[in-house]
């Protein structure tokens, strides 16, 4: 049986689910700034809204900044027509599927359970990479020597942000509205 979300509130957004929020929190302890659901793209059978935008995050290389986020519960199963469906709203705009939360994801993020990027499509699985000297973000290949920051060409970035993942999973939001 599927799990119903459960609406909640935290800085000031109404998120579609405790998951959604959560990740807003793992951004909040990065200082990384997002927009929860910031527009609609038309699709041929209606109208495709995703997670997040991240306005200051790069896809790859410091070129392609601003990344869309569509976050989905670790047990969901990859479903080819949707991922079309959004891959075509996107239009080729950096959009990436995470599943799980953040610390499902930067601590299990590689191999087949890493984030999809959905578009521009590729076949490789995406890691979030961190740099402590500008504190930056960047989604990744999983390969592991991708590891530089297209900011400041620092060689110290990491793939690990597990305290900041941490926290976000134990956060008890005080307003949660039942669907």
């Amino acid at each position: 049986h599927k799990m119903k979300a459960i609406e909640t509130i935290y800085n000031g957004y109404r998120f579609r689910s405790k998951l959604e929020a959560k990740w807003a929190v793992f951004f909040d302890q990065l200082g990384i700034r997002y927009e929860y659901e910031p527009e609609a793209f038309k699709v041929d059978n209606g109208w495709y809204t995703p997670d997040f935008f991240l306005p200051n995050v790069c896809l790859r290389y410091a070129d392609t900044i601003g990344v869309y986020l569509e976050i989905k519960p670790t047990a969901w199963e990859y479903d080819r027509p949707y991922v079309d469906r959004i891959s075509k709203a996107a239009n080729g705009m950096p959009l990436l599927l995470l599943p799980g939360d953040p610390l499902e994801f930067v601590d299990y993020g590689y191999g087949t359970e890493g984030g999809y990027q959905v578009s521009p499509g590729w076949d490789n699985c995406m890691i979030m990479v961190w740099c402590p000297d500008c504190c930056s973000l960047k989604f990744e290949f999983s390969e592991g020597n991708y590891m530089y920051c297209p900011h400041c060409n620092s060689q110290r970035c990491v793939s690990t942000l597990s305290a900041a993942a941490s926290i976000a999973r134990q956060h008890r939001f005080a307003h949660s509205i039942p669907a």
